[in-house]
């Protein structure tokens, strides 16, 4: 692909950059600790056997890697923050130097909600493509649990959201100001910047909004 486009540039090299290879997965797993094994323990859940779409071990370890990053971080700091190479890294090196830090609360959280989520996603589902897709719906899921509106969500309602905002993109590169703003925006920040958490929180911002539960990540 050619392109002149100085920021569309920019935008591929820092997802480059973000992007976490085989190496740096392998790297992690040989840290060990207690971290460690919890992210493998959650990625032989029956969501990645079953569920998610692409089939690599080291995107299962990844993706579960983030999600009890994510789950530390939301229970620590009551926020969201940045699911980076370095962010995990240090993570993960931290339950394996603190002895005192115990992950089984924040698996046992995790596997929760994937329960949750296997009801919902078909097997091998298309809505469930590529890493950032599943992270983001797990965060929908994890507050639609907590606000007791699990009902709220099903896999139709899924696909018509994903079709909206399909939708919306076409019309945005016809004339942009004829598209929604923020449905073009979580499309978007779909493919670029997806580790950062502005991105992520305004992806699920939208997507809480639509489907009329209470956004929960400030």
């Amino acid at each position: 692909m050619q392109t002149d486009d100085v920021y569309l540039i920019e935008e591929m090299l820092l997802r480059l950059n973000e992007a976490e290879s085989r190496g740096d997965i392998a790297r992690r797993n040989t840290m060990g600790g207690p971290m460690v094994k919890a992210v493998k323990e959650i990625s032989s859940h029956n969501f990645f056997k079953n569920n998610i779409l692409f089939s690599s071990s080291n995107q299962y370890d990844g993706v579960s890697a983030k999600l009890l990053f994510l789950e530390h971080t939301l229970a620590k700091y009551n926020k969201i923050i940045s699911t980076t190479r370095l962010y995990i890294d240090n993570f993960i090196a931290a339950y394996y130097k603190l002895v005192d830090l115990n992950p089984k609360a924040h698996a046992n959280r995790v596997k929760e909600i994937l329960e949750q989520m296997c009801g919902v996603f078909t097997k091998k589902d298309t809505l469930l493509a590529d890493q950032e897709a599943a992270i983001i719906y797990y965060l929908l899921f994890r507050s639609a649990l907590t606000q007791g509106k699990l009902n709220s969500i099903t896999r139709q309602k899924l696909l018509a959201f994903k079709k909206l905002v399909s939708d919306n993109w076409d019309v945005a590169e016809l004339d942009i100001n004829k598209a929604d703003f923020d449905l073009t925006e979580f499309e978007r920040l779909s493919h670029l910047r997806t580790n950062d958490a502005c991105s992520i929180k305004e992806r699920i911002k939208v997507l809480t909004d639509y489907f009329e539960i209470d956004n929960l990540y400030q």
